[in-house]
Order: C-alpha cells, then structure tokens, then sequence
C-alpha cells in the first residue's frame, strides 16, 4: 500500500468535525500536533540515514504510524458521541459544488488556501533539493531536517494561538499571523 495512501481524507474529516464541534482553541491546538508529525517525519528519515537507511526510515514511520493507529483505536470509548452533531447531520441537506461556489468569499478563499499550501510544499520541497544539491560540504543528514523548520515555525504558532485563542476573535488572530509573517 502506497505511504500517506488515504491521510488526506482522514485529516479533512478530522478537520471538520474539529471546526463543527469544539472551539477555535481546540482546532489550533490539533494543527499544532499535525506539526509536531511534519517535524519529527524528516529527523526520523535523517536519523535513518545517520545509522541504517532510507528503508528503515520508512519502516520506523510505519511502526509509529500503526502504534498511532492502535492508540485511537483503544481509546475509541472514551470518545462521546456528540448528539448534536448527529441532530444536525439529519437535518441538513446536501449542497452541491456549484452551489457551494456561488457563496460569497468561496471562491478567494479557495485560492488563498492553494496558493498558500503551495508555498508551503514549494518551500518545503525546496530548501532540502536545494541544499543537497548546492551545499555538498553539508551531510545529507542534516539537510533532511532542514525542510523540518517550516513546519517547526507553524506548530509553534499554532500552539501560541492555542493559548490565546480563547481571549481573541478569529479575525485578531488571522491579522496577528500576517502581521508576524510580514515581518
């Protein structure tokens, strides 16, 4: 089975349910541990690298992922079911893509939302292929980490924001993280 085959689709319902069901605090904090993954990811393949190679590397995500896996299911009790979101999935109806389209702000937030993840996989992608194509007096270790960084910075902020997320609307936080990203 291809690595990451299906993550996306469990991360968007995570999202949702997230979104629809708990406080902005709650979503900022679960974005901060998807970024404590997008770290350790690239230092486990470093690390690999450093004493085994890239197959134990993707052998030891696997392991982590399957122990990740069996903690969420054995912890599938201890989760309540959420009457009210059962309540509103009956009752709503199914709106279609076009629909959806036409609601005002859909369709820049859609192009916000790709060019940013664009950025982001562009600068990811990139500052690894650049160093180890560039900087050969650098070991190939530490180059994989590098790419670690980007996600280091937004599991940070999403951390602060967690903290404060509570005493601030939506719209402060969203000005505070351009403000601090512009400078």
């Amino acid at each position: 089975m291809p690595y990451g085959l299906g993550a996306e689709s469990i991360d968007a319902a995570l999202n949702y349910y997230v979104a629809s069901n708990y406080s902005p605090r709650v979503m900022n904090f679960l974005h901060c541990f998807y970024g404590v993954g997008a770290i350790i990811s690239p230092n486990i393949m470093a690390f690999a690298l450093l004493k085994a190679n890239w197959h134990a590397g993707y052998l030891w995500t696997a392991i982590l992922q399957g122990f990740i896996l069996f903690v969420c299911i054995i912890s599938l009790p201890l989760w309540k079911v959420n009457e009210k979101a059962n309540v509103d999935s009956e009752t709503s109806e199914s709106v279609g893509i076009m629909s959806s389209l036409k609601v005002p702000g859909v369709i820049f937030t859609l192009f916000t939302f790709f060019s940013y993840y664009a950025g982001e996989t562009t600068y990811f992608l990139w500052t690894s292929s650049y160093f180890a194509g560039t900087k050969r007096n650098i070991n190939s270790e530490l180059i994989a980490s590098f790419g670690s960084l980007l996600f280091g910075g937004l599991m940070l902020g999403r951390l602060i924001a967690g903290f404060i997320s509570h005493r601030l609307s939506d719209k402060k936080l969203i000005r505070i993280g351009l403000i601090t990203e512009a400078i």
